[in-house]
């Protein structure tokens, strides 16, 4: 059993980013891994690493937080979309790495409800032909977990994913087949708000990966945790675990046609 981390305090939060942020207002998106946005010294372009629609965030006027990016060979933006501000906030969080570092900075410490006994072995972890981002160590032995991090958020419910995701799918049904063998893996999305307090997968956005989820409840342990970001980027060190409705999923993810 890990011992009791110390207190976070402000100096020891995890913040997703160490340099000036730079506000830049959202103009368009020319790509999924590129945007425009206006910043106080003209107009530039900015590597977005988040492959998700995110229409309900990347509105017109919507005020994106950037860094200025190292200079390399092949790159062709200097700037990085960290996050957004939102009313779900103050910000959203963008950068999926960045939240995968949150991730394991919250693992690290027993702050995930359910895995407070839980260590990391390491990250990027590879099970045949997938690889998971963390390896846990708990009670029953190793098993690995996959993060997803949400960003389609609402009042009261959270949900995943706002694009369709094969690749999400095939997770979700590959760490099933794994609980066969060992002890029982993990799934672990990161909500990116306090407010929600139910989670949902879109079934209407991917019916394919809402029935992987269904399918692999009593196997897999799934986690849908809320966590907050505060307007400089560091986390606050609290997450909350919302609740899964199943029998609104069990009543609703099949294909009605059309």
């Amino acid at each position: 059993m890990k011992g009791t981390p110390a207190p976070a305090t402000r100096e020891t939060l995890y913040r997703a980013s160490l340099s000036t942020l730079v506000p830049a207002r959202f103009l368009s998106r020319p790509n999924r891994f590129k945007v425009v946005g206006e910043t106080a010294f003209g107009t530039v372009e900015a590597y977005l690493p988040n492959p998700g629609r995110l229409w309900e965030l990347l509105l017109p006027e919507a005020r994106m937080l950037l860094e200025r990016s190292a200079q390399r060979e092949g790159r062709s933006t200097g700037y990085t979309v960290i996050a957004v501000e939102t009313s779900q906030g103050p910000v959203v969080m963008l950068h999926t790495h960045r939240a995968n570092d949150a991730a394991g900075w919250l693992l690290d410490r027993g702050m995930i409800p359910g895995w407070e006994n839980a260590r990391v072995v390491r990250r990027e972890v590879a099970f045949g032909g997938s690889r998971f981002d963390f390896l846990l160590e708990g009670p029953a032995g190793t098993f690995p977990v996959e993060v997803k991090s949400c960003t389609l958020l609402g009042e009261r419910m959270a949900m995943f994913p706002d694009a369709p995701s094969e690749r999400a799918a095939r997770h979700v049904s590959h760490l099933a087949e794994l609980a066969k063998n060992g002890p029982r893996p993990g799934v672990l999305f990161l909500v990116h708000s306090l407010g929600p307090k139910y989670f949902l997968p879109d079934l209407h956005t991917d019916l394919g990966f809402a029935l992987a989820l269904l399918e692999a409840r009593e196997s897999v342990d799934i986690k849908p945790v809320g966590i907050g970001w505060n307007s400089d980027l560091t986390l606050e060190p609290r997450a909350s675990l919302l609740e899964i409705p199943w029998r609104v999923l069990e009543e609703n993810a099949f294909d009605r046609g059309g």
